[in-house]
Formats: structure tokens, sequence, C-alpha cells
């Protein structure tokens, strides 16, 4: 909230911004467009993604413009509901949609429990957002995918175009093969097309208040975009044709949302109008857009439910970025406010945030909830980060509190709990470790499962078989060879000077003594192509090398030691932390102070590392953020090395006595092409 406020008086221009705002009761009714792109990362935006690829001017454009949420989430992991959640401002559990039909989804034989039935669509009888703001005076208009049963016209929109019960589109390309829309001249591509008639609806509308729903049938697969774009983004280096398809997509959407915001600027609406752009769920996981958050699209890991949220009202929204969780049940409660409309009778789950946005009021402390009983297939198991490799997500109800995050999976009562302010990646599972909060959120969990009247599964399958079930995840799992034993250093040897490390209690520790040079514990085998994961624990008092590929050349026996290094604390040389690039034969360069590898390290916890060196590519990741990304003809088969800076007289790189710890040392080597590297 402290950033908000500082935003907010950076921006206004007086001492006393919300008070210049007029009161609900004094102001008009402000348009409304609301664009929902399908299955959009929270990475994958230019203002906030971690590479340099994908393009996206016009929506970083908007970013400064607009209140920027970082902590916003969809109502579901998957499409419909998540649809559902956002048009009828309820939980899942009030309306029943769960998932895209059928509940039952993936191999019959590893699915323990019988999952709840699924609703297909949104009841008649549920009082959607478009017919209370249709009630209020606006003109509702549809423009894409609807995918919640009937057609919107049934459900309050006045003008609909290619909405129906479809969940995708085959064909980006006309003809389009879509429903409630003419095909239109060849190759007409559908994102186009749809914000032509979002334009042209708008002018014609533009006289009185308009509510515009444009959820985007983008970026949903099939991936298909026009060659000469894709093309430029295989120039770009992204050597997957998917990928770079994707990234394609995502420019020609960004390029949709030019355009209609240059049109409410044309027309003389901008003013007036609240512009929300936001997805529907999490995205795809893919290699060339690597995210910090764990896990995609249908998972309830923070992959599969965060989203990017901006919400823009000139005049009236201050610009500037709220860590304020916010989910898309909060848009039915919050845009009734602002359009002066009246509540229906119906019991709504969002909160009404009107007052946060215009600068009125701050908000407490709330919990957000996520319930789904029910299966939903794997994607990919072994890249997709769930739970297990057979299903993005197995039956089971989510929740934020604050910064924890918990995930209750009801097939064997397990339970996930995560601090997100420390671990966004959610690698630790503090369960066992913080029963306190553990209890305390369980009990608010239960509470909210018996207030909406939460269906749980508890009928087993009779097909179920559950060593078939072992058998299959032991299978499809990533195929992780453990580097340490846990009790000896059987396969290491020590390479360099003096050198002070242990092992004890499943960890390898190093210590900083006087002497020179400094010490290293190697791998006896060489490796070449691979994937490596390493957690570790510094005191943050030294400049101390972490893990790095190594050139295995005939200098090495001598004491040379060449590769990449990771060098993770604060040095007296002017050094402030972070991951470091040592170019072979080379120079460490240090990365920028508010790059966000640097700082997602956390002293004196545990932090997991990343390295992917496959080919001539080779990516470093700290706590799942992407730091190093390079590209080296040099490298070839090396050794994997641990190592604790010694201290020789006069050093000003640590003091004895300075040490870090590894464990969980693990690597994946011989992977499948679906692990190499773009």
């Amino acid at each position: 909230m402290a950033a908000f406020a500082l935003a907010l008086t950076s921006c206004a221009g007086s001492p006393d911004p919300a008070a210049s705002v007029p009161s609900p009761a004094a102001r008009t009714q402000p348009n409304v467009v609301m664009i929902v792109i399908d299955d959009l990362g929270w990475s994958d935006v230019g203002y906030n993604q971690t590479t340099d690829l994908l393009e996206t001017p016009n929506i970083d454009s908007l970013a400064q413009q607009s209140m920027r949420f970082d902590n916003a989430y969809a109502g579901a992991a998957n499409c419909a509901p998540s649809r559902a959640v956002l048009m009828s401002g309820q939980y899942g559990p009030r309306h029943g949609i769960y998932t895209v039909s059928p509940s039952a989804r993936g191999e019959a034989k590893a699915r323990k429990l019988i999952p709840i039935a699924n609703e297909r669509g949104l009841k008649p009888e549920v009082i959607t957002l478009a017919e209370t703001l249709k009630i209020a005076g606006y003109a509702t208009g549809h423009f894409g995918k609807w995918h919640l049963g009937a057609d919107p016209d049934t459900q309050g929109f006045d003008h609909n175009v290619a909405g129906s019960g479809m969940g995708m589109t085959r064909h980006y390309f006309s003809p389009y093969k879509l429903q409630n829309i003419e095909d239109g001249p060849q190759d007409e591509y559908l994102t186009d097309r749809l914000t032509d008639e979002v334009i042209d609806w708008v002018k014609a509308k533009k006289d009185a208040p308009f509510f515009a729903y444009v959820p985007y049938y983008t970026v949903h697969t099939p991936f298909q975009a026009p060659a000469e774009i894709v093309t430029k983004y295989r120039a770009k280096g992204i050597k997957s044709e998917r990928e770079a398809t994707y990234a394609a997509m995502v420019e020609k959407m960004d390029a949709s949302v030019g355009r209609i915001l240059a049109m409410l600027e044309d027309e003389g609406l901008a003013q007036d109008t609240i512009v929300i752009f936001t997805s529907d769920n999490g995205g795809y996981r893919m290699p060339s857009f690597p995210s910090p958050i764990r896990a995609g699209k249908g998972s309830y890991y923070e992959g599969g439910l965060r989203v990017p949220l901006l919400v823009r009202w000139p005049g009236r929204i201050a610009p500037g970025v709220d860590d304020t969780p916010f989910i898309n049940a909060d848009f039915y409660p919050t845009l009734m406010n602002l359009a002066q409309a009246e509540r229906p009778d119906q019991k709504l789950d969002g909160m009404d945030l009107s007052g946060l946005l215009l600068g009125d009021t701050a908000i407490g402390s709330r919990d957000l909830f996520w319930h789904f009983p029910v299966y939903l297939q794997a994607h990919d198991g072994r890249t997709d980060q769930a739970q297990d490799p057979l299903f993005r997500t197995r039956p089971g109800t989510a929740m934020r509190s604050g910064d924890w995050k918990l995930i209750h999976y009801f097939e064997n009562d397990d339970y996930e709990l995560y601090e997100l302010s420390t671990d966004i990646g959610e690698r630790n599972n503090l369960a066992a470790s913080r029963p306190d909060m553990l209890q305390a959120m369980k009990l608010k969990m239960d509470a909210w499962r018996q207030d909406t009247g939460a269906d749980i599964p508890v009928q087993l399958n009779p097909e179920y078989d559950p060593a078939f079930n072992q058998r299959l995840i032991a299978e499809n799992s990533p195929n992780w060879i453990s580097l340490f034993d846990g009790e000896s250093f059987d396969g290491w040897r020590v390479h360099g000077g003096a050198h002070d490390f242990s092992v004890r209690d499943g960890v390898i520790t190093g210590k900083a003594i006087a002497g020179e040079p400094n010490a290293f514990l190697v791998t006896e085998a060489v490796y070449s192509d691979f994937i490596l994961e390493t957690d570790f624990l510094s005191d943050g008092s030294m400049n101390s090398g972490i893990i790095f590929r190594a050139d295995h050349d005939p200098e090495y026996r001598e004491g040379r030691l060449f590769g990449y290094q990771a060098d993770i604390d604060p040095s007296p040389r002017g050094w402030t932390g972070g991951l470091f690039e040592e170019a072979l034969r080379g120079w460490l360069v240090p990365l920028e102070d508010d790059n966000p590898c640097k700082t997602s390290f956390r002293h004196k916890q545990w932090n997991t590392m990343r390295i992917e060196a496959v080919g001539t590519d080779l990516r470093i990741f700290l706590n799942g953020v992407p730091c190093i990304r390079s590209t080296e003809t040099n490298l070839s088969e090396g050794v994997i090395g641990l190592q604790v800076h010694s201290v020789p007289p006069g050093s000003r790189m640590g003091k004895p006595g300075d040490w870090v710890s590894f464990k969980n040392i693990r690597i994946l080597t011989d992977q499948p092409e679906r692990f190499r590297l773009p």
C-alpha cells in the first residue's frame, strides 16, 4: 500500500489528491473497455517479461498510464471457470463451473477419486456483470470468446461477435468457421477482425455509456500468425517455430490493444473510459520465455493463477504499482459501484476495490480462494512443474492469505504451504516447519468451503490402481540424478589450495580459511548438455562461487578452471551480490543493482540455482528468476564445481569462517529434445 500512496502523491500534483476526486454519487457513468487475453502468462508482457524477446510496446505504454497490479489473479487456472468467476462475481462452488468439461480427465487408473461433476455453462438465473451494467443503462457488446454455455446475447449482451460455447478457434485466418461471425476476406486475421468490430461498435455507441467486453481468442492454441512476423522472431534468436509463432501472436495482440487505445483518444473517449487489460489464466511454459513463478495454465501454483492486470482511467486512477492481491471476481462489485449500478439479488464474492483505485480508501487484508475438485491432465509432465507429472492439478483447494499460499490436495490429505514474499517459485514447502501457520490457514480454508458449499470428492474410483499410478509417475518424471548422497563426498574431489569442506545432515558446507588459491569441490565425472539444480545457503558475508560449468581442458589438472561462475554474496570490492557471468578466461561481469535476479537472492535462507547448459546455450536462474543467458561456441564437456573463497593475507574477499552450504544437488543429462534451449 505504501507504493500505491507514493505513486498517487507523485502523479496528482496536489498534497491531497484523494480530496480532489469527486464522490461516486457526483461521478458520471464511465465507459468500460475490458480486454481479456486468453492464456497470456504473467511474464508474457514487455513490462514484466524475463527476456527481451516479446514485443508489447502498446501494453507497456498502457502500464505506464495505469494502476498496475502485480498480485492479480484469475478466478481459476483454466478458461471456462475463470470466465465464470469474472462474469458472475462468484467463486466456483456457487456456480459449479470448475473446468472445461469433463471433470474426469487424464488416465483413469491414476485417479484415486471420483471428481465432482462439472457444469458446462452459467445457469440462466445467474445475473452476469453484463446484465447488471445493462440494467444501469449501458450498451453492452461482446467481442470474442464466451465459453460459458449459451450465447452471450442471452446473458446481458446487446451485441455479440464470435461468442458461443466454443472454447477456442481452429482457424485464426479466415475462413474462421466460428459461430456468430461471418468469414472475412481470405486470410483476414481473427484478432484484427475482432478489433475492427470493437472499434466500429464503440463509435456507434459513444454517446451513451458502454461496456465493451473484448475476450480475444488469442493467444490460445493453435499457434498461428502471419509468416513475416514469425520470421522476425526466428531472426531474433527463437529457434522453435512454435515459440516464434507465439511471440508473433503476442505482437499482433499488442497491436490490436494499441488500435483500441488510439480509437478512444481519437474519439475523445479516453478521459471517460476505464480500460482494463488482463488474462483469463496463466500461460504455457516455454523455454524461450522463462518465468520465475511455478507451473502454468491449469495449475494452482502461481504460474496457473497469477495474471497481468492494468486498470486505466485518466485523471481518476493514478498510475503506479500496487501489490494488493486482486482476483477477477473483484471486477463485478468494483465496476458495479463505478457505474452506479444496483446490486443484484445474488451473492458476490469479490470485493469492491473502487476506493482503492480512486485513492479514497485502502483495504485491509483479505483471503483469496480457488476450488478445483476435478482432474486436469498434464500438458507435458516433464516440464509442467506440477505436483506430479500426470496431472496439472489433482483435486484440491488453494488459498492466499497475506504473503502465504496454502494448497490442499484431497487424494491423500496433503498440504503445501509457501511464503510467496520469499519463495515466489513455490519451491520450499513449509507445511512441516510452520505448523502454526498451516493450522491457522486450514481453519480459514475449511470455513470458506463450508460457507460456499464447496463439494469435496470422497468417493473412491474403482478403476484406480496405486501401483500403476506410481509407475506412471516414475516413467514420466524428469530423469534427475543426484550428485550428492547426503552422507559423503563420493563422486567428488577437492581441487585447489586450502579448504574446509564437510558433510552433515545431508548438507555440504565449505568454510573460508587462510590460504591460496581458492578451494573447489568438483565432480569426478565430466558432463555435457545438462540441466543442473542445487539449493544453497550463505551467511552473506563474502563473494563466493556457488556452482558452475567448467571447460575440461588439458590445463585444468594444473589448477586452471574456466567456465561460468555464479557469485552470490556482497563483496568489499563493490559488487553487491547476485550472479556474475565469467566469460571463458575472462572477467566477472556484475549484474546491475536492480537486476531481478540479484534482488531475488535471500540472505541466510535457502536459495535454488538452476543452470541449463545445452549445446552452445547457457542460462542461469536464481530462485526461478532468469539471470544470465549466453551463447558460447567454446562450451564443451566439463565438470560441476562448488567453490568457497579462501582468504589470502590482506584479502578483502572475506574472512576466515565465512561459509556456504549446498544440498539437493541434482542433474538432468541426456534429456530429450524438449529440454533443449531455443
